[in-house]
């Protein structure tokens, strides 16, 4: 650096406008370049320290989420259920909100939960049995501490229920929540109980179906159930 000092007067036209100009577009460009790379060193430092999440957590760091595979002092990596690595600046990252999943999933477990609506005809009663049911078909899913439901408020056409469910297996997250839901479907189902949520209207009597229909079918009357013509 010191020779460059030295040297860069003694260049030809080194007094000249134009050299001058460009100078100070280089100094501008090195500048803003050093200052972006000390603030991801000064953040990375500061991530370590403060340890708010480890290699293989599963963390949710601004809108990305996912597997944290690498951490630098310039970077972090995090490899999403859709096997995309995100790279994120650090300095993004400590000015970011960071939800770490992993942090208590194998002491205390980490709580899932899903929401559905049932229409007022159905005793509450019978709801939070099939809820803990379709939990308890669940992989993943801890016994103890023993899932549970709460009511989540009385809407207009049906009561919101939250079933809350524990495990430690955060990094199969997306996983265990999508085949919590898959039982609770099929759990309501064998049983006969119809779910509103979020909120499901349905006249068939007399309406046509919504079902697209193929070009050589006649145009149904109004207030006509589609049915295809017969040849």
């Amino acid at each position: 650096m010191i020779v460059l000092v030295d040297v860069i007067p003694r260049l030809p036209l080194a007094s000249s406008g134009f050299f001058q100009g460009v100078s100070l577009l280089v100094g501008a460009m090195v500048t803003l370049g050093s200052s972006s790379a000390v603030s991801n060193l000064v953040s990375g430092t500061v991530l370590i320290y403060t340890r708010g999440f480890q290699i293989g957590d599963y963390v949710e760091i601004g809108e990305a989420s996912g597997e944290v595979v690498e951490r630098s002092l310039l970077k972090t990596q995090l490899r999403t259920p859709l096997n995309e690595i995100v790279t994120i600046p650090n300095s993004r990252v400590l000015n970011a909100s960071i939800v770490n999943y992993s942090t208590d999933a194998q002491a205390r477990g980490l709580v899932l939960a899903t929401t559905v609506g049932i229409g007022y005809d159905v005793d509450w009663r019978t709801v939070h049995e099939l809820l803990e049911r379709a939990a308890s078909r669940t992989e993943h899913v801890l016994a103890e501490p023993r899932p549970y439901v709460i009511q989540k408020g009385l809407d207009d056409f049906a009561v919101g229920y939250e079933l809350r469910a524990s495990t430690r297996r955060a990094d199969r997250m997306p996983a265990i929540r999508s085949e919590l839901q898959q039982n609770v479907l099929d759990a309501f189902r064998e049983a006969g109980v119809e779910i509103l949520s979020p909120r499901y209207t349905a006249v068939r009597d007399g309406n046509p179906s919504t079902v697209a229909r193929r070009a050589d079918e006649d145009e149904p009357a109004p207030g006509a159930p589609n049915t295809p013509r017969r040849p």
